[in-house]
Formats: C-alpha cells, structure tokens, sequence
C-alpha cells in the first residue's frame, strides 16, 4: 500500500514506538535508534582495497594487515548479499565493531591459503586408518582441540563418536536426538575432529535456506578455525559468494 495510506492507519502502533518533536508534530529517531546495530556489523569481507596500492601486501603479509585496508566490500550481519558495500574498517575504538571487521578480514584472508587435501594421500590415509580398532585408538576421549566455542555435554561427546563411528564403518546414520540437545554442535564437533585427526575435508552441509546463517554462525562460534562459505539465496548472493568466496584466488 502507498506510504500515505499506511501513515493514514496506523497512528497507535506509530504512537507506541516514536517519539515526536512538539515543534513539528513529526516523528524523530536518533540514528542509533533508526538504524539496528547488527546493520552496522561486519559479518564478511568480500575484498579489500590497501591504503598504500604500490606496496599492497600480498600473500602472507595480508595476515595482520588490518590498519593497512583502506576500505572494504562488506556483508553485514543483519543485511543481506544484494546490500554489500564498500566502506572504511570501523575504528579502533568501537571495539565491538573492529573486532568483528578483524575477525573477517582474517577469514578473508584464510581463503587464500586453503588448499584440499591430496585425494590420493588421503585415501590411502583412510585405508589404513579403517584397520585399526575403533575403540582402542580412535575414540575421541575429550573433544576436538579447535572446538573452542565452549564445553560439550557428556551425552554430546557420545553423539560426535557415534556420528565418527558410522564414518569409520563408512555407513550413513540419523542423529535423532530431541529438539534443544545440540545436534548442531555434535555435528560442528564431528567435522573439527575429522580436519584435526584426519586431515579430511572439506565439507558439504545441506541445509534449509533459512537455517544457513545459524549454521554459518554456529561453526564459527565453536571452531573459529573452519573457513565456512554459506551458498544460498538469490543468483546475485550465490554470483557473489562464488567470486569472492569460494575461490577467491580467481578473482
């Protein structure tokens, strides 16, 4: 409906959630009010543009080059792909804010020093490993070491060596567990051991649409050191996700 006519019909909802100033009779919002604060929150860095373009770094000397970005394409965390931006890092001092930007500058920068295993190392890896018995030297006693997003339950460590047994037995397998258990994080828990025991990845994880970011967030909270790529939505936000993402040494 025109804006007008919503303006016309809605006076108690506008009541409740604006403010008015006496002097115009019209509603008034202070930025912070008007604009949410995830809206202003690095979720992703796409590219980077240096300060100094003759000397940019390269390679390894992008890792900790945070003051050296001049601007970046940015994904916000409340924003979708279609509302990237190329922008300055936020300040130092909005602390909450550089350490996000800091958090996926380096993400970004993990991109270009992803390498696959050697399929061929690697099979010859699992043949040898799927001799050994199970139970003797392959449990996990304690969880992964790059899970460090918190402590798993007992029964969660339970369901991650279930989950690594079916894998052994190279069966596929159902995690019942109830609404609310931490099946996200079994799973989460399962891939870090497979990448830190075994060298085995990457990974695949198919999910609704709408689940996407929880699952993109979940794995970053608990096992930061996972380079996650979400792959969904729209032909821009997936023409997107694969230029800058998936295989950012092409770009």
């Amino acid at each position: 409906m025109p804006g007008a006519w919503v303006w016309g019909v809605t006076p108690p909802m506008r009541k409740a959630f604006t403010k008015r100033d006496n002097s115009n009779n019209l509603p008034k919002m202070s930025t912070e009010e008007a604009v949410p604060e995830e809206y202003l929150r690095v979720d992703i860095v796409l590219d980077v543009d240096y300060k100094d373009v003759v000397r940019q770094p390269t390679g390894e000397g992008r890792q900790g080059a945070h003051q050296e970005v001049n601007q970046a394409l940015i994904k916000f965390k409340g924003l979708g792909y279609e509302d990237v931006v190329w922008m300055k890092p936020p300040r130092e001092e909005d602390t909450e804010r550089w350490t996000d930007f800091k958090a996926a500058y380096d993400d970004w920068v993990m991109g270009f020093f992803i390498r696959q295993p050697i399929q061929k190392d690697l099979r010859s890896h699992l043949v040898q490993m799927r001799k050994q018995d199970f139970e003797k030297s392959l449990v996990m006693k304690k969880q992964p070491e790059s899970l460090t997003g918190g402590e798993m339950m007992g029964y969660q460590m339970d369901g991650l060596n279930w989950l690594y047994y079916q894998w052994y037995k190279q069966q596929n397998a159902i995690l019942a567990d109830e609404m609310g258990l931490g099946k996200t994080i079994q799973v989460i828990g399962f891939l870090a051991a497979l990448k830190q025991v075994h060298g085995c990845w990457p990974f695949l994880v198919v999910v609704p649409n709408s689940t996407c970011p929880n699952w993109r967030r979940e794995i970053k909270t608990w096992a930061p050191s996972l380079r996650v790529v979400t792959y969904f939505g729209a032909a821009e936000a997936r023409k997107l996700t694969y230029k800058y993402e998936l295989f950012p040494q092409r770009h």
